[in-house]
């Protein structure tokens, strides 16, 4: 067996190789407005943030002849859920940033992909819960410029 800790895939023989992901190089910057970066991290157990595009790119139509349209939405909206530990500093930071309003850059960059935005703000507060089980709080974030690029392409 070779060693797997380097490189981004493992070869296994007869052609195949396993693709490695490694949660450990997955950063997450948040650039302030005053050029200040910090890099999210405690996150809960499980996903750490999750991006979707708001709407679809393309939409299609038909008409009952089937003759068919194709519409290219412009639409460059996102969402970010951050879902971070109780207590920590990112969870602090995000919670300022929504009481102030700011706006902010949010990007996650692993070598592999770059998704993300440069404008970004917290939608809302999160929901505060409380049990027997250690707290997370969930930031819903816009992005209102909401990209996704193959690393290589940066």
């Amino acid at each position: 067996m070779e060693n797997y800790n380097e490189g981004s895939s493992l070869t296994m023989g007869n052609g195949r190789t396993a693709a490695m992901y490694r949660a450990k190089e997955v950063k997450y910057p948040l650039v302030r407005q005053d050029g200040s970066t910090y890099m999210l991290s405690n996150f809960q157990d499980g996903d750490m943030i999750s991006f979707s595009e708001d709407e679809a790119r393309f939409t299609g139509m038909s008409d009952p002849q089937g003759s068919v349209g194709l519409s290219d939405n412009a639409n460059s909206l996102g969402t970010a859920t951050a879902t971070m530990q109780y207590g920590s500093p990112s969870c602090g930071l995000l919670i300022d940033l929504f009481n102030s309003g700011e706006v902010f850059s949010l990007h996650k960059n692993d070598g592999v992909e770059y998704v993300g935005g440069d404008h970004c703000v917290i939608k809302q507060a999160p929901e505060v819960a409380d049990g027997k089980d250690y707290p997370t709080r969930a930031f819903t974030i816009t992005i209102l410029d909401y990209e996704i690029k193959n690393a290589e392409d940066m």
